[in-house]
C-alpha cells in the first residue's frame, strides 16, 4: 500500500531512480482495479441492462473512465520508466509497449529481476544475494540382500 502512496505523491513525476517489481506491480493492480471499478460502477450506475445501452452512453462511460484515469497517467508513466531503468534500460524503451504483439514481451519485462548493484541509474532498491553452495557430498555405495543403495555423506572442509 505505501508503494502506490509513494507512486501517487512523492513519486508522482519522478523519472529518475530505479523501482522494483513489488513498485511497479503494486501500482500496476492497483491502476487496474480502480479502472475495473470504475467502468462497472458507470455501467451499473445506468438503469438499463447491458445489451440495451446505446452508443451514446457507451461513449460517456468511456469518456469518464477516462477522464478519472487522466491523474494516473504521469505516475503510471513515471513508474515504468522507474522499472525499465532497474534493468539499465533507457526510458524511451517504454515506447515498446504500444507495438502490436509487445504485451507478452512487457509482460516478461515486468516480472523479470533487474540488475543486481548499481547501474547508470543508480543505486539498487534491493540487492540479490546469491546463496551458498551446499558443501560437497560424497556418495556411498551398499548393497543388502543383492540390491543396491546409496547413502550421502557430508564431506567436511578443513
Amino acid at each position: 500500500m505505501n508503494h502506490i502512496f509513494q507512486c501517487c505523491t512523492s513519486k508522482y513525476a519522478k523519472f529518475s531512480g530505479r523501482a522494483t517489481r513489488e513498485e511497479y506491480w503494486y501500482f500496476f493492480m492497483f491502476d487496474l482495479t480502480l479502472s475495473f471499478v470504475l467502468g462497472a460502477l458507470f455501467v451499473i450506475y445506468g438503469d438499463k441492462p447491458l445489451h440495451q445501452i446505446t452508443l451514446l452512453e457507451f461513449a460517456s462511460v468511456s469518456l469518464g473512465i477516462f477522464l478519472v484515469n487522466i491523474p494516473l497517467v504521469v505516475p503510471r508513466l513515471a513508474v515504468s520508466v522507474r522499472r525499465l531503468h532497474d534493468f539499465d534500460i533507457n526510458g524511451w524503451w517504454y515506447l515498446m509497449c504500444y507495438l502490436p504483439f509487445s504485451t507478452i514481451v512487457w509482460f516478461a519485462l515486468m516480472c523479470g529481476r533487474g540488475t543486481n548493484g548499481e547501474n547508470s541509474y543508480g543505486q539498487p532498491l534491493i540487492t540479490w544475494v546469491e546463496q551458498d553452495p551446499p558443501p560437497p557430498e560424497r556418495r556411498i555405495e551398499h548393497r543388502k540382500f543383492g540390491v543396491y543403495y546409496y547413502t550421502y555423506e557430508q564431506i567436511e572442509e578443513s
